[in-house]
């Protein structure tokens, strides 16, 4: 490097193997914890999850979902009055 010369870098600050990830967009939050919608045959559930490490797009799913699980990961807000 140079003075002057820009550089892109990436820190890994946390690594942990074989976990389940969702992204953040799925997880929604109340008073009483944090859940994500399930898709199942007979339509939506909702799944109460305990969450783990996370960075900016992704969280860690300790609990609540298995390996292929379906989710909604972004849902459609409400339509604005």
């Amino acid at each position: 490097m140079r003075d002057g010369m820009a550089v892109d870098v990436d820190v890994i600050t946390h690594d942990e193997r074989h976990v389940l990830t969702i992204p953040l967009s799925a997880v929604r939050h109340t008073i009483h914890g944090s859940y994500v919608f399930n898709v199942r045959k007979n339509g939506v559930d909702r799944a109460n999850v305990t969450l783990g490490t996370r960075n900016d797009t992704k969280v860690v799913v300790q609990a609540g979902l298995r390996a292929g699980d379906s989710i909604i990961a972004d849902p459609i807000p409400p339509p604005s009055p």
